[in-house]
């Protein structure tokens, strides 16, 4: 989580491809394969579907900081972004969560979907309370079904020979296979668009909570 909240806020705050190639060949040169096949889906521009309602998001943000309901929408529209907007209003914390990518999509997020509403609450609490601010933007919007960058599709305008010379073979193979829609794996993981999800009998249907193609 740590690591791709880092490219994400890297992404999001340059307009320079160039500087967007430089930081997704570093997160994926030291990336694990399989917290790199989830990085590519969701900069592909795919996304789960919603996991808890965004509704219940900004009932619980308004419990924690203490808020009235009319003060938060005034925030949210000066912000722009709901996902923002809680994460900014939310107690300040400096902690840093630890849990790798894959982890948390697959055990702590996709599984709620199918939870009652009090375990839903409890553990986006738990879950906000051991994130720093950047960290509670990203979950926001990866629980609220609102992530979206879609920033590995613009690499096509670069070139294949460039990225390569950029940011390596295994990783350039990574991009254009995800791309092309190859439904090769690499180190053992499989591509984003067909993630391997592990879930249990008592995690609810595997096919329900697998990553929805959202194009």
């Amino acid at each position: 989580m740590k690591h791709f909240t880092k490219l994400y806020v890297q992404l999001d705050q340059t307009n320079k491809t160039n500087e967007k190639v430089e930081a997704m060949r570093s997160y994926f040169e030291h990336a694990e394969p399989h917290d790199s096949a989830w990085a590519l889906y969701f900069l592909s521009g795919r996304k789960p579907r919603q996991i808890v309602p965004s509704k219940l998001l900004r009932e619980w943000a308004l419990e924690l900081s203490g808020i009235p309901e009319w003060l938060f929408m005034e925030s949210r529209d000066t912000v722009g972004d709901s996902a923002e907007t809680m994460a900014l209003l939310l107690p300040n914390t400096t902690d840093t969560d630890e849990t790798p990518l894959h982890i948390l999509v697959e055990e702590k997020l996709l599984p709620l979907r199918v939870s009652d509403v009090e375990i839903q609450k409890e553990a986006v609490t738990e879950a906000w309370s051991r994130m720093n601010y950047s960290q509670r933007l990203v979950y926001n919007k990866l629980i609220s079904g609102a992530f979206r960058v879609g920033v590995v599709r613009k690499i096509r305008e670069i070139g294949r020979a460039e990225v390569v010379s950029l940011m390596g073979d295994e990783i350039a193979a990574r991009i254009f296979s995800d791309l092309d829609k190859n439904a090769e794996e690499i180190g053992g993981v499989a591509l984003p668009f067909i993630v391997p999800v592990r879930f249990t009998a008592e995690n609810g249907d595997a096919d329900d909570l697998r990553p929805i193609d959202s194009r």
